[in-house]
């Protein structure tokens, strides 16, 4: 249990894109969703244990804009595949229901988003602790995931936004840590 709940995060450190028939994937070792097509690339080292395409991507762009714009939690379904290890993100379903920013509704993520045809939930964490936001699962959080584990007798792949373009993940007991989910907006005074 405190391997589980002791994980260490780690910090994205780059954003390479790779293309496979017009999906976009991303990730620190960024490799295709179809490893041997066309638009496949080679690394030494392993993939980013959770990648994206470009669908995925504005799905949960436009969850986090809509839960910041009605100061509420988002949550959705995940959709794609867990393969050798990394967990391609290819579907996004937002969930009907609203909650405040401490308590998105368990019941129907549970209910709606259950395998094989979903991999798992994400949620939007827009409240902050100390000023700074928060950046992995709550107590809670991790009762619904064993729920969902309960029910759907399958390793699942949840994820929690706290900011514009990252996200914590875990799939299963395997794999977990910061990711990016999308491209980070420029500041005023970068552009």
């Amino acid at each position: 249990m405190l391997h589980r709940t002791g994980r260490l995060l780690f910090m994205l450190a780059g954003l390479l894109v790779a293309s496979s028939a017009g999906a976009q994937v991303t990730g620190l070792n960024a490799t295709s969703l179809n490893a041997t097509g066309p638009g496949a690339t080679s690394s030494p080292t392993a993939p980013e244990p959770f990648q994206f395409t470009d669908d995925a991507r504005q799905a949960l762009e436009s969850l986090w804009r809509t839960s910041t714009d009605a100061k509420l939690e988002e949550v959705a379904c995940l959709g794609g595949e867990r393969r050798d290890g990394v967990s391609y993100i290819t579907r996004v379903a937002r969930v009907d229901t609203r909650a405040d920013s401490m308590n998105a509704s368990a019941a129907l993520s549970i209910s709606q988003c259950g395998a094989p045809q979903w991999l798992g939930t994400v949620h939007t964490h827009i409240a902050h602790f100390g000023g700074q936001p928060y950046v992995t699962f709550s107590a809670p959080d991790r009762g619904v995931m064993r729920a969902w584990h309960s029910r759907w007798k399958a390793d699942g792949v949840f994820c929690v936004l706290y900011d514009e373009s990252h996200a914590y993940c875990e799939a299963g007991d395997d794999s977990s840590g910061d990711t990016r989910y999308a491209e980070p907006t420029a500041s005023p005074a970068t552009r």
